[in-house]
């Protein structure tokens, strides 16, 4: 599996308000797993390609790395015991980072403060 720096970048992102609750790295975990999504890339025989990480950033919306979804015929992100398709809607490939759609029930992640731009629109993420 790639390493996914976007993705280390968000979830410290989201770590830093909960730090200044003094919680404990169990609560961290906690609170910050349940939008951690997994995703897997098939070409198009449905062959495995890639898997990355990715965190719910929105209702139906998950932000990952654009290296790990590129060349992929089919995204499928899984959460717990769903296995949903997505679709790519969004890229900022300068940052690194593109955002998919899945009717997935994971919460979204919020992160104060943090706005990234994906082409010509934005959108603000916020805390867990």
């Amino acid at each position: 599996m790639q390493r996914n720096p976007g993705i280390a970048f968000l979830l410290a992102a989201a770590l830093v308000p909960a730090v200044a609750a003094a919680k404990t790295p169990e609560q961290i975990f906690q609170q910050a797993s349940r939008s951690v999504i997994v995703i897997h890339c098939c070409d198009d025989e449905g062959n495995s390609i890639n898997q990355g990480g990715g965190v719910v950033t929105g209702r139906e919306l998950v932000t990952t790395d654009c290296h790990v979804i590129e060349n992929a015929a089919r995204l499928d992100v899984h959460h717990q015991q769903q296995v949903l398709e997505a679709t790519p809607v969004a890229a900022n490939e300068g940052r690194d980072l593109c955002q998919i759609a899945s009717r997935h029930t994971a919460p979204a992640c919020q992160f104060p403060g943090l706005r990234v731009s994906f082409a010509a629109q934005s959108f603000q993420a916020a805390y867990c």
